[in-house]
């Protein structure tokens, strides 16, 4: 079970390493394996609850952690190998106060050199509101704080960037805030190569919201410059949350309020970002909301805005389909959209453990695996990542799994 905090972040009951120790005495899913478990060493050194991965070419997986490390439990970043063998590449909160940031959220991305780059919620020498840090590639334990928020007085800047970071050819980084800014809902921030910062947009700045507060998924960048995303709140009276787009020119437009369908069967709370397909149609996910009632709660739906602003539930979760998604969306070649659920499938008992699904053009939906628990992980948070063989590739709360289609 978890509750939210002010930002809406997921907080997991304090008996998730005593879980994941259990096992379900449940068979995997056929091609489905874990790359590596976490908890295989002492204090959770090798880090606790990913925030998903990214892949570079010779097999290689990278990611960080929100919890886990040295003693501090303020999170790593880690190098998986093919052969399951994992390194720490930087433990945070290493220096006093954890200067060098704390908790990171969100993906990694890698450039060209093999720097990674990321996003932590807290830390940092100003007020522990967060840091955007560089990692140099092969060089386990060296850090760069690009820029630590709260730099400018109230805030202004931004405090709390959980989404990670997206990077355009010029090296500029992008992201967003869940709090901070003129109106300390959050803000969409540019970060130049020199470690300029920029406020591209402040949350709030309309009315009631109206525009969306608080932003915790990430963001994506069209070739004119565009950047969408989504809110955890604000829009229309609902205070449910949007999809955004922010022009080059800082101006906002809010593409979509969820809960504007009665009994909110339209979705509400999007806790991840958007995608974008060749013809410009967004597709995502939205935590509650769809209007069926699962065990108490209704379950999220899958969502696509088209280029034309036209608003369609793809998929309505019911429970054993999954429920509560999390995680954003990847697309195939072929128009399939795959994710995880936080909650629901076969196992797991009230909620479920989540699934991983796909869901075809024609808005077939397959549970492609049930979490299980124990050894076989539980809870996806994050979205997954596929290979050019297909293959799939994850993170649970305690495992990195791969599983093929």
């Amino acid at each position: 079970m978890r509750t939210l905090d002010a930002f809406g972040k997921c907080i997991l009951a304090s008996g998730i390493a005593a879980a994941l120790l259990a096992s379900p005495g449940t068979a995997y899913a056929r091609g489905y394996s874990i790359l590596y478990s976490f908890g295989s060493q002492n204090h959770y050194a090798g880090g606790s609850d990913p925030n998903g991965v990214i892949k570079d070419s010779a097999g290689n997986l990278y990611g960080t952690t929100n919890r886990g490390g040295n003693l501090s439990d303020r999170g790593v970043a880690f190098k998986v190998a093919p052969n399951g063998f994992e390194t720490v590449l930087y433990t945070f909160c290493s220096q006093s106060n954890c200067r060098d940031g704390a908790y990171p959220s969100g993906g990694l991305i890698k450039d060209r050199a093999g720097n990674l780059y990321g996003t932590a919620g807290e830390g940092g020498i100003n007020c522990q509101c967060g840091t955007v840090f560089k990692l140099p590639p092969n060089s386990a334990g060296t850090e760069t704080v690009l820029y630590n928020f709260c730099s400018q007085s109230n805030c202004s800047d931004g405090d709390g960037p959980d989404g990670g970071v997206i990077k355009d050819s010029a090296g500029n980084l992008y992201g967003a805030t869940a709090g901070g800014g003129t109106y300390y809902q959050g803000v969409v921030f540019k970060l130049a190569p020199d470690g300029t910062e920029t406020v591209l947009y402040n949350f709030c700045s309309q009315n009631n919201c109206t525009d969306g507060a608080n932003p915790i998924g990430g963001l994506i960048r069209d070739t004119a410059g565009n950047l969408y995303g989504t809110t955890l709140s604000g829009g229309n009276l609902s205070d449910l949350g949007v999809v955004f787009k922010v022009a080059p020119d800082g101006n906002e437009t809010v593409l979509y309020s969820f809960c504007s369908q009665d009994n909110c069967s339209d979705g509400g709370y999007p806790r991840a970002g958007v995608i974008e397909d060749q013809s410009g149609n967004l597709y995502g996910t939205a935590e509650f909301g769809g209007g069926l009632n699962c065990d108490g709660e209704t379950c999220g739906v899958i969502f696509e805005i088209a280029a034309d602003g036209t608003y369609t539930v793809l998929h309505k979760f019911s429970g054993v389909d999954g429920g509560n998604p999390i995680g954003g969306l990847i697309r195939d070649t072929a128009g399939n959209l795959y994710g995880t659920t936080f909650d629901g499938g076969k196992y797991g008992g009230y909620f479920g453990d989540g699934v991983v699904f796909r869901l075809a053009p024609d808005g077939t939906e397959r549970v492609l695996h049930s979490f299980a628990g124990g050894s076989d992980g539980k809870w996806p948070e994050a979205g997954l990542l596929e290979d050019k063989a297909g293959n799939l590739y994850g993170a649970s709360t305690g495992t990195i799994f791969k599983l093929s289609k």
